[in-house]
């Protein structure tokens, strides 16, 4: 009877320890064991799409309203299918590893898209490559969710914070070793050596009581506090963290910064030394650039890779040699191949590249006009248009990564000239900016192994 009596209590106590095992909950920053797909030791590549802005089909037609929608912005928001589904197919050619996507995942938060642009990630996982996603300004909460027929804008339903999780359950969530309890930030250890902190940057709370989404970004208190105890079991693994977020981590221009750059930049990057977070992938700027913030003798580096659906219409590329480092570059969409090989017989998507400079040069560079108008006292026509000619060519290079010498080809005409000997205005702080900047070539960048 003893006996039995003793078996039995060892059966309850086991019973009670699966249980407490499996009722493990989701946000806990210590997990028992590491699960990780790539051994200590290998290398690996990823690719990082940023701000793909997906619009369903389902949601407009080629008529009034949405084409009043577009002329609004500079994003080729009616093919983003078709841009998702050419780096769709690179990745099922090329294999990487995984994908990490940048937050502004749809339009504007509606449902049916978000819905179909998981059908899409699951493709992709469905070749072999991982997806792990962020939340962008555009994605949650957005009263601005819609939908264009004829002459008329109707609403559409958006998605919740909660429903964000769910629908990409499978692409990042349900691989989370640990997930913040307040935001939907979490942690994934696909590598023994290189794990990602993919956080919510995002403020989206408010956004139906103001009737309008918040576009800044903020850390907030509770996730720092969750950050560092990533950061402890990193260390105790030793394993490197690379950050994934959507607003830029540091300011990536002189001139504009409000909304862009995480409100509390100055503490997270001090976080970020201090857990040895070196690298943060982000977007929401639309543009190619690369900055750098020091520590004491740390240095963070955050790379925005340009949205995909803004020329020059590319996405990144990151190879890991756990002997070297990692090697970043990006790569633009090969459109007309695609078009071509799926028989679309669409003269923009044959002549993509050019279809898509000439909209950004319509749409892109409205601001740098309205400050040519008010030169009119200046200048005469022909002259104005000889500046407008140099501002809208270094624009073009400067969304798409360039900066300092290599416009010099620019800086040697006589539009550029004309524009040095204007009074203070938009336009040459803008070209000032571009001249001095930190890196020339932003679609290139080596970090080394710590």
């Amino acid at each position: 009877m003893k006996n039995t009596s003793i078996i039995l209590a060892l059966l309850v106590a086991a019973i009670m320890l699966v249980g407490l095992s499996a009722c493990k909950p989701a946000d806990s920053a210590k997990p028992t064991s590491i699960q990780a797909s790539i051994d200590s030791g290998q290398g690996f590549k990823f690719f990082i799409i940023s701000d793909p802005h997906y619009l369903s089909d389902e949601l407009h037609d080629d008529k009034e309203a949405f084409n009043r929608f577009l002329s609004y912005g500079d994003k080729l928001i009616h093919y983003s299918e078709e841009l998702i589904d050419t780096v769709t197919v690179d990745i099922i050619r090329e294999k990487p590893d995984f994908l990490l996507v940048t937050g502004d995942l749809t339009c504007n938060g509606e449902m049916v898209s978000h819905k179909e642009l998981a059908e899409k990630f699951k493709r992709i996982e469905d070749s072999g490559t991982s997806v792990f996603v962020v939340p962008g300004n555009h994605d949650i909460l957005n009263p601005r969710a819609k939908q264009y027929f004829e002459n008329t804008i109707w609403e559409t339903d958006f998605i919740t914070r909660d429903m964000f999780a769910d629908i990409y359950a499978d692409f990042g969530y349900n691989e989370a070793v640990s997930r913040d309890k307040r935001s939907l930030s979490y942690l994934v250890t696909p590598s023994e050596d290189v794990w990602f902190l993919m956080l919510d940057s995002a403020i989206y709370n408010e956004n139906i009581k103001k009737n309008n989404p918040l576009v800044g970004g903020i850390i907030n208190d509770s996730t720092i506090e969750w950050i560092q105890q990533c950061s402890k079991m990193a260390k105790v693994n030793n394993a490197e963290i690379i950050a994934v977020m959507h607003h830029s981590l540091v300011d990536h221009s002189k001139l504009i910064n409000q909304d862009y750059t995480i409100q509390n930049s100055e503490e997270i990057v001090k976080l970020f030394a201090d857990c040895d977070i070196r690298v943060c992938f982000t977007g929401h700027i639309h543009l190619q650039d690369i900055k750098t913030a020091k520590v004491d003798d740390k240095m963070i580096i955050d790379i925005a890779t340009s949205c995909l659906i803004v020329y020059p219409n590319q996405y990144g590329v990151v190879t890991y040699n756990p002997n070297e480092g990692y090697h970043y570059e990006t790569k633009r969409v090969d459109m007309k191949k695609y078009a071509s090989n799926e028989r679309i017989k669409d003269e923009n998507l044959l002549s993509f590249e050019q279809y898509s400079i000439d909209f950004f040069l319509n749409k892109c560079c409205n601001t740098q006009n309205q400050c040519l108008s008010l030169m009119a006292g200046y200048l005469t026509a022909e002259e104005e248009e000889l500046v407008r000619d140099i501002v809208t060519k270094m624009n073009l290079r400067y969304f798409a990564g360039f900066r300092n010498e290599m416009m010099d080809d620019l800086v040697n005409t006589e539009g550029y000239r004309i524009l040095q000997s204007l009074p203070p205005c938009f336009n040459k702080a803008y070209v000032e900016n571009i001249l001095n900047d930190e890196i020339s070539n932003n679609n290139v960048y080596f970090i080394p192994i710590n």
